[in-house]
């Protein structure tokens, strides 16, 4: 349990540094080039998640969730191969289809900004494989590190030397693009000195077979839940709402930065649960599970509120004034971090407790409920803006209440996956 505790610190410090240096870059985007250019930087940047996502297949969940089970099997050296493959299959993908997907998701933006969007996906891609495999091991070490130089040094130096927004680009893309690079480099060759061409099994194609199924059955929800956040933008982006755009992807990204640290938790626990429920161990897991849910509520509820009371100082800060009358109402949004911060919490736990895709389940209901909403408030004709507010506040309660639902079906009789 001290170990847990000193790791899930260490791993929540960096994210806190992360989470300052995203507001770092939110100030000095939105202070020089105005709302408008932070809302296509912030559409970039998820275009680059999500083009990651859906390169990767869900294996940056499978890894860390599988390592314990193959170690189990002599099996390991699988995740290896994996590390090692999937960057070179998924550079030939990107330059094959980039023409057909990124137009989809950064629209006019493409013609000035494809290159930099692929230079970051193709890093992000290495950088999501490497550290799933740091977090399997549980070497949080240099997980901290990696994360450290990637999220935080990384996009601050580029601060020094552009000074035009296209600059700041260029540079943060090729300097995260060649160390990202090296680091692949030095993997592989890490890999193979300890005898991996050597190993029996990683020729057993049904382990491999083992490791896709499980991130292919999440392929879908680690999908639309990256564009939980990246759709709204993306519709307002089509709509030609470039000021909208940049003011939402203000209020999202101060949103995310309170999120950060929940995800810390559950960079921890995906791996340390899969060790557990490895080892027959489940109702470990359950004695402490509503004691926390109690104190997790508390602490965001109060979170929550402090925010909401500051975010005329926030919103200030970036656009040297307070949000009109007319987009006043968008602040409310704050209060969803309440039930969204469940689903960031349990949707680590939920895909360690079972082998049945109940993330994905979770994330579809969401979305059912929020397009309802969406095509009922479109027949009504209400305003986009409005109508995108109520999507999303219905998008993030959903969330929270299936996670809810389903961490207490997986775990509350000390069953796992028996009791789904």
């Amino acid at each position: 349990m001290n170990n847990l505790i000193k790791v899930s610190t260490s791993v929540l410090i960096i994210q806190i540094f992360m989470a300052l240096t995203n507001l770092i870059i939110l100030f000095f985007i939105s202070n020089n080039f105005g709302a408008s250019g932070y809302g296509d930087y912030y559409l970039l940047k998820r275009a680059a998640d999500i083009l990651t996502l859906i390169l990767l297949v869900g294996l940056t969940v499978s890894i860390p969730r599988n390592l314990a089970f193959y170690k189990k099997e002599n099996s390991s050296d699988i995740i290896k191969v994996v590390v090692i493959v999937m960057p070179v299959i998924t550079i030939v993908i990107i330059a094959l289809l980039q023409s057909l997907i990124l137009p989809l998701l950064i629209g006019e933006l493409y013609n000035d900004f494809f290159l930099i969007t692929i230079l970051i996906t193709f890093s992000f891609i290495i950088f999501n494989l490497i550290n799933s495999y740091q977090r399997a091991i549980e070497n949080f070490k240099s997980y901290n590190l990696y994360s450290f130089i990637n999220y935080i040094f990384i996009p601050l130096f580029p601060l020094l030397l552009a000074n035009t927004f296209l600059s700041y680009l260029y540079i943060y893309a090729v300097i995260l693009t060649i160390f990202n690079f090296i680091v692949y480099i030095v993997v592989v060759f890490m890999f193979i000195r300890k005898g991996l061409l050597k190993s029996p099994t990683i020729f057993k194609l049904r382990y491999y077979d083992r490791l896709l199924r499980y991130g292919i059955k999440r392929f879908p929800g680690l999908v639309l839940a990256s564009l939980i956040f990246t759709l709204p933008i993306i519709t307002l982006n089509h709509f030609g709402m470039d000021y909208e755009k940049g003011i939402l992807s203000q209020l999202i990204q101060l949103f995310s930065l309170i999120i950060m640290p929940i995800n810390s938790v559950g960079t921890v626990i995906l791996p340390r649960l899969s060790s557990i429920i490895a080892d027959g161990q489940i109702s470990k897991i359950t004695k402490s599970l509503n004691r926390s849910i109690i104190l997790f509520i508390t602490i965001v509820s109060i979170v929550s509120i402090t925010i909401y009371l500051l975010s005329d100082i926030y919103f200030y800060l970036l656009n040297s004034t307070i949000l009109s009358e007319n987009y006043n109402y968008l602040k409310y949004i704050i209060f969803a971090i309440i039930p969204f911060s469940f689903y960031s919490l349990f949707k680590n736990p939920i895909d360690a407790g079972s082998e049945k895709a109940l993330s994905t389940r979770v994330v579809l209901i969401s979305y059912v409920f929020s397009f309802s909403v969406f095509i009922l408030l479109r027949m009504s004709n209400v305003e986009i803006l409005v109508n995108i507010f109520f999507s999303m506040f219905t998008m993030f309660f959903a969330l929270g209440i299936s996670s809810f639902y389903y961490i207490y079906k997986i775990f509350n009789d000390g069953r796992g996956e028996n009791s789904v």
